[in-house]
């Protein structure tokens, strides 16, 4: 997905004061994981593919960041 469509569902379905969690990645932030980088031609056919992917265990995730979270906030008793 290019950056200007993100920015154009971001208006469209949420207020710019609203609390949300993004996760991305950008070529440049993973290219250096394989050796040689990844051409321009493979990472479009990557994010193309993750335009169309279902997060379906996403909440799972998300669940299991907030019981990390909670029980950081536990052991230093704040509220």
């Amino acid at each position: 997905m290019k950056v200007k469509d993100l920015i154009k569902k971001l208006k469209k379905y949420n207020n710019e004061d609203d609390e949300i969690i993004v996760a991305y990645w950008a070529k440049d932030d993973i290219d250096d994981w394989w050796e040689g980088g990844i051409t321009d031609k493979l990472w479009k056919e990557l994010a193309n593919k993750f335009d169309y992917y279902h997060y379906d265990s996403i909440q799972e995730d998300i669940l299991y960041q907030l019981e990390d979270l909670e029980m950081i906030r536990e052991e230093t008793n704040e509220s």
